[in-house]
């Protein structure tokens, strides 16, 4: 129900019947006038949710002419105009069901026969209309445009009708007029169930409502502290803020920390680390503070009390006294869906009120109605799932504190999120939430459902498999950057064939329509390929900066400069993980054999290596300025003098300096950081295994 233009509705009725009910005084009409009225209004209300084809102007018109046909005189049906007030009504009656399906047209008068023999159809139409989600929003013209003029006074209310009165009490601060506290006080019966439900107070409901920021995008990226980031959470985080960003929007940090028991010690502190590592940084959260904190829900828990009791007030919700042997098992994971019959919600006010005089436990359901929710989701599109599929799943749990489906809808409106990015698995959810959405009448946001990352065809990607985390892949040494590049293509496409995208360039890029239905695999060569190009792409400095601590792992001796060791690496690994085995030879030369001296590509076997070393150890003896520029000099002008390629020469030279057949530099950078006399020394032993 939109709350704004049902009251839109309900004035023009009360419109119409305060003018007539003047003229009618002598008449004695007067009580009739209010019944018949309010139960047409109700009817139109009713048919337009169930059969949105039908014209509402058309059946708003009948039911006004129903009672007021003297006084509407400008588009009243001739066969209307009679003075006998039962005639009419029949006539108009008819007329009314003429406009409906047959099915239904025999459902109503079935439902008028009940109405004139029983005391409680008032309560009866109340319960009906409290339930109604969205009633007239698809008339786009305000529905009293075909009135006549001279109804467009200011409005006056009447007090006859106690059900309208309750429930214009019940919307009283959304009315914003004087004259309700009138009606208040006129009113002759106390709002539903009063007896069970706490009045609340809607002075605190407002003041939280003008508390939402409005008119820009707000998203928000709101994990569980449960130890560690995985890579669908970072993807979540990394779109929630990149669309944020495209709008010159507001990133928000919630943590939904509801489920206690899968709090992990320190975890808050690895969101933020993330976060902050990744350049993801929100503009408002637990840690940076905001205009709608606190950022933490369990230090929210008061307002969701509030809310569930505001829920169960709209019949939106009911108290569940089951225990766990009665109810239907629930799952261990408060997020999945169990089924519950139902059963409490069928309890009567007394019952309810008997179990909590004796302070019976209880948790607060969600009721779910009777028909269909459907749902737009800018991804998948247009959703539609029968309510019968639906659980009355729980809001509140026995100790107070809700549950995530609860928590993130309050949450959510209000923090005045316009746009919900999360995963497909919470697709099954969304009619529930938007249910919720409905019964406080909210705005939902724009929703944003992902496919998940999965490690294979068949499987998700998963911790207790073994499936890295954030934390894992930087242990293994990528790149932050390059892991955001990577995980920013997991299920989207830019368009085009650029791959690469520092984050300005990727906020400058994203766009929602570029997210696939398809699930995603992670595929780790394809992210060492993106943390090889970016090695590769960083300033010198900024790499041996970088690279300095995996290589002081192994090459621990000072005398081997940092700086040139990162320059030979920098263009040869792919992770800074690969960095301390490529270059433990540097501090302890490795055992090794000479078949390492066989190579068919250079061109050297045993005995040709050994005549290479006797010709390469006296001509580098010879240099008196070493560095890498006289170290070249040196091998090309021996090279040439032995008219062999200098393949044939270089290749035995690096593999007495490095003992290894695999090295990240070739062997004059070897032997220009070894140094003159460590060089030798190598070249020696070298030259002593071939002997």
């Amino acid at each position: 129900m939109q709350p704004r233009k049902l009251i839109e509705f309900l004035n023009i009725i009360e419109k119409l019947k305060c003018h007539t009910r003047h003229s009618w005084t002598s008449t004695g009409r007067q009580e009739s006038v209010a019944e018949h009225s309010w139960r047409l209004a109700v009817m139109a209300l009713l048919v337009t949710d169930e059969f949105p084809q039908v014209d509402i102007s058309k059946v708003v018109k009948m039911c006004l002419i129903h009672d007021f046909g003297e006084a509407i005189t400008g588009d009243v049906p001739s066969f209307l105009k009679t003075e006998q007030d039962e005639a009419r009504e029949d006539l108009a009656t008819a007329e009314l069901l003429a406009l409906l399906p047959e099915s239904l047209a025999c459902e109503f008068c079935a439902l008028f026969t009940e109405m004139s023999q029983r005391n409680t159809a008032e309560s009866k139409l109340f319960k009906a209309l409290d339930n109604l989600e969205a009633v007239v929003s698809h008339n786009e013209a305000p529905l009293d445009t075909w009135l006549p003029c001279e109804y467009s006074e200011n409005l006056v209310y009447g007090a006859e009708n106690t059900a309208y009165s309750a429930y214009l009490t019940l919307l009283r601060e959304e009315l914003k007029q004087d004259s309700i506290e009138k009606i208040k006080a006129g009113a002759q019966c106390a709002p539903l169930q009063e007896d069970v439900h706490m009045s609340l107070d809607q002075s605190w409901f407002d003041e939280m409502e003008a508390k939402i920021p409005c008119g820009k995008v707000r998203t928000r990226f709101a994990p569980s502290p449960t130890g560690y980031m995985h890579v669908g959470n970072l993807r979540t985080a990394l779109y929630t803020y990149l669309i944020a960003r495209k709008e010159n929007g507001t990133f928000i940090l919630r943590i939904e920390d509801t489920d206690q028991s899968r709090l992990v010690e320190g975890a808050m502190d690895v969101i933020y680390k993330t976060l902050a590592d990744c350049g993801l940084t929100h503009d408002e959260g637990p840690d940076v503070g905001g205009p709608v904190g606190p950022y933490i829900q369990t230090e929210r828990r008061d307002s969701y009390g509030k809310y569930a009791e505001l829920l169960l007030e709209r019949d939106g919700a009911y108290r569940c006294f089951c225990d766990k042997s009665d109810a239907d098992a629930e799952p261990a994971d408060e997020k999945a869906i169990a089924k519950y019959d139902g059963r409490c919600g069928r309890l009567s006010a007394e019952e309810i009120q008997a179990k909590l005089d004796v302070n019976t436990p209880y948790v607060i359901r969600q009721r779910i109605p009777a028909g269909k929710t459907s749902f737009d989701d800018l991804v998948f599109g247009h959703i539609e799932v029968d309510n019968a599929e639906l659980d009355d799943g729980v809001l509140i749990k026995s100790d107070g504190l809700p549950t995530y489906n609860f928590a993130n809808v309050i949450d959510d409106h209000l923090m005045g999120i316009t746009h919900v990015v999360r995963g497909s698995e919470y697709l099954s959810s969304t009619p529930k939430y938007n249910l919720l959405y409905q019964s406080f009448g909210w705005e939902p946001p724009v929703y944003i459902h992902c496919s998940p990352v999965m490690r294979d065809a068949q499987h998700k990607m998963s911790k207790r498999h073994g499936d890295p985390s954030y934390e894992d892949l930087i242990a293994m040494g990528y790149l932050t950057d390059a892991i955001l590049n990577y995980v920013a293509l997991l299920g989207w496409s830019p368009g085009g064939e650029e791959e690469m995208f520092t984050l300005s360039q990727l906020i400058e890029a994203f766009h929602v329509g570029g997210i696939s239905k398809s699930p995603a695999i992670f595929d780790m060569d394809k992210l060492r390929y993106f943390s090889s190009a970016y090695i590769r792409a960083m300033e010198p400095d900024a790499f041996a900066k970088l690279a300095a601590p995996y290589i002081r792992e192994t090459v621990q001796d000072p005398r081997f400069d940092v700086g040139k060791i990162a320059a030979i690496l920098q263009q040869r690994c792919e992770t800074l993980c690969d960095i301390p085995e490529k270059v433990d030879f540097f501090d302890v030369l490795p055992e090794y054999g000479t078949e390492l001296f066989v190579n068919k590509k250079s061109k050297t076997d045993e005995m040709v290596s050994k005549a290479m070393l006797d010709a390469a150890i006296p001509a580098l003896e010879a240099i008196t300025d070493w560095n890498q520029e006289n170290i070249h000099a040196c091998l090309m002008e021996l090279a040439e003098r032995l008219e062999v390629k200098n393949a044939t020469l270089m290749f035995p030279v690096r593999i007495a300096a490095a003992g290894k057949m695999v090295t990240p530099g070739g062997a004059i950078e070897i032997c220009a950081i070894l140094g003159k006399d460590e060089t030798l020394r190598r070249l020696e032993i070298g030259q002593q295994k071939l002997s």
